[in-house]
């Protein structure tokens, strides 16, 4: 299964993806919003939201323009009436300003808080954002973060393929989610140039990525990547010869979540360099690495599903 066309998801997409400039539309703005003292945050399908995530009434608002990510939709704005119209393929949303009914492929639907203008933008209650786009909503409320997480069907149905390969690649693509109690973890930029990947042998269901000196353990969990553990390597003190850790026996600065107990488990590594194009590839577990390769990318060829290559060996590794 061809995922060409997607993103992959990694911890610097999330982080440093810049999305488009919003609608410059007529500011009407809403005299009686409140701006959380802890500033909230979003991500849509695993990318920040760059505009502002606001709570009025109890109730969370973002901006129209940071729900892109959520697919193949057009935008078209109506300064006379205050309405944008939201298209996709088989889906039409008509959202008012001021008003709490929105249309939805014509049926009307009533939402608790209506829709506003901020600072030149439209901000929708995420009710609307699960009416309009059939997206899923999860809050984190220590944190004050929301996931909208919306999977593209293409990458759900290479999550379960019966193709070892496609099946992780689309893991890869699955959005991201966090309901850990605690805000995520920075990452160091260390000029890794790529990012590391382990999965359990045969399986598609977790992994861990390193990227730089950050370790995320994710579980894949109602077509979403849900956030288990997270810890920042301690690059400068070096391993620790105590860890049972043997993946990244590494001392660690700080860690969220719960760390997974990983000794009895053996692992398929997955190494991409994009200097090189590559993906480098092995076999380990607390006894140590084998079964060593490496394959050269080509993007831009019909076949190409992502940066997991198949590694012969693991099939006959029994």
């Amino acid at each position: 299964m061809n995922f060409r066309g997607l993103k992959r998801l990694t911890a610097t997409a999330i982080f440093a993806t810049l999305l488009t400039p919003s609608f410059l539309i007529p500011q009407a703005e809403a005299a009686s919003t409140v701006v959380s003292p802890v500033a909230p945050k979003a991500f849509i399908n695993s990318d920040l939201a760059y505009g502002e995530v606001l709570i009025r009434e109890g109730t969370t608002f973002i901006t129209l323009t940071d729900l892109k990510p959520l697919g193949d939709y057009t935008y078209k704005y109506d300064s006379a009436k205050k309405q944008i119209t939201i298209s996709s393929k088989d889906t039409k949303v008509v959202v008012t300003a001021g008003s709490k009914l929105m249309q939805v492929n014509g049926a009307n639907k009533t939402l608790t808080n209506a829709p506003f203008l901020h600072k030149g933008k439209t901000m929708v209650p995420l009710r609307a954002v699960s009416m309009a786009f059939h997206a899923k909503i999860y809050w984190n409320a220590p944190t004050k973060t929301v996931f909208i997480a919306k999977p593209d069907p293409n990458v759900v149905a290479g999550l379960h393929s019966e193709s070892l390969t496609t099946a992780r690649n689309a893991a890869l693509y699955m959005p991201r989610v966090s309901l850990i109690p605690q805000d995520l973890i920075e990452r160091t930029y260390l000029e890794m140039q790529g990012q590391d990947y382990y999965f359990p042998k045969n399986r598609a269901d977790m992994y861990f990525e390193l990227d730089n000196d950050l370790v995320s353990y994710y579980k894949i969990r109602n077509n979403t990547a849900e956030l288990k553990w997270q810890a920042k390597l301690h690059i400068e003190k070096g391993k620790d010869p105590k860890s049972n850790f043997f993946i990244l026996p590494y001392h660690f600065t700080k860690e969220i979540g719960q760390q997974p107990d990983i000794k009895d488990l053996t692992f398929a590594r997955f190494r991409f360099r994009y200097p090189v194009g590559s993906t480098f590839y092995s076999m380990v577990n607390s006894k140590g690495e084998y079964a060593f390769g490496d394959v050269e990318l080509d993007n831009h060829s019909p076949n190409y599903e992502g940066v997991i290559v198949e590694i012969p060996e693991e099939a006959d590794d029994n």
